[in-house]
């Protein structure tokens, strides 16, 4: 009579023994969904200020100088977290949802982007150029 093996999980061989793979995907997805989820949060934040305080009018929502370069390269490297942690999932529903994050992290930079490009949202120096000393 043969002894059938005992079913084990696909992270790990041994249930005690921690899975750093898995320890490390939740660690970049965690990660990532933060810098995400403040991507948005600011995204939306700029667009309350510009129907809101600011009357809509071009010009007026202003962020420091090198906003757009830090917020892009976060972007960037929430993306790219995502989609690492993407291939350390071994389970779809998991690597769905970091590639939800990727997603998002692209879209909000370029909601940020199409916010300076209309002019909805400018720097400091092209907010003063604007409207003078």
């Amino acid at each position: 009579m043969q002894q059938q093996e005992p079913k084990t999980l696909s992270y790990a061989s041994d249930p005690c023994k921690p899975n750093v793979r898995l320890i490390v995907a939740i660690v970049f997805a965690t990660l990532a969904a933060l810098i995400t989820g403040k991507q948005s949060a600011e995204v939306l934040y700029r667009l309350w200020l510009f129907a809101h305080d600011n009357k809509s009018e071009p010009g007026t929502n202003h962020v420091g100088d090198g906003s757009f370069e830090s917020y892009h390269m976060m972007g960037a490297i929430a993306c790219l977290i995502s989609i690492v942690t993407a291939f350390l999932f071994d389970k779809w529903p998991l690597r769905i949802a970091a590639i939800v994050v990727a997603i998002f992290a692209v879209t909000s930079a370029l909601a940020f982007s199409w916010m300076h490009k209309t002019g909805m949202l400018v720097t400091y120096s092209e907010w003063a150029r604007m409207h003078g000393p």
